[in-house]
């Protein structure tokens, strides 16, 4: 599976056929249809699974690290950018080719656990005065575009930094004042 998940990192999901998988970890491409005789689109999932399931613990851990929307995203950052895989661009990747019952299904896994665990940092910091009313499910899904695109395998210090520049930008905004939302 690990051989097959780095293939997929390197070349995307046109890019990767049974033939490599079977090349990368030396056996014949029998072997591996008798191991995933679905194919693979059956080894494409299991390794989407495996991300969805990662990252579900991951975003708790940063959820429950924290007590303020600032903390808690800092921690959702530093975990993306600790990984040194691309876990949203592997599903954005496998979603595109797989049959659709299991796009439906990795699409709802992301949302229950990674969209929705983040959106819901958003509204507990309106609830609690933190943040200003706003479109929360549009700054979940620029916060997390955000680190999709700025996902990188840095040092620690390097993360950390990061992860609080990123959380700062959205959370106090470009402008010295921050804008009053408008209607």
């Amino acid at each position: 599976m690990n051989a097959a998940d780095t293939l997929l990192h390197e070349h995307g999901y046109l890019g990767v056929s049974m033939d490599s998988i079977a090349d990368q970890i030396g056996i014949r491409k029998a072997s591996l249809y008798h191991h995933f005789p679905q194919g693979k689109d059956q080894i494409m999932l299991e390794i989407a699974n495996k991300h969805i399931e990662l990252n579900k613990a991951g975003f708790q851990n940063a959820f429950d690290a924290g007590d303020t929307v600032r903390q808690r995203l800092e921690a959702i950052a530093g975990f993306v950018f600790q990984n040194t895989r691309q876990t949203h661009r592997v599903l954005q990747d496998t979603m595109h080719f797989l049959p659709l019952e299991h796009q439906q299904t990795l699409g709802t896994d992301f949302y229950n656990h990674i969209f929705g665990k983040t959106h819901q940092i958003f509204e507990i910091g309106i609830k609690t005065g933190e943040l200003r009313p706003h479109d929360t499910k549009f700054s979940t899904f620029a916060f997390l575009s955000l680190l999709s695109e700025m996902n990188v395998a840095a040092h620690q210090k390097t993360w950390i930094n990061l992860a609080s520049r990123v959380s700062s930008i959205l959370l106090d905004g470009l402008n010295a004042d921050t804008p009053k939302e408008t209607a």
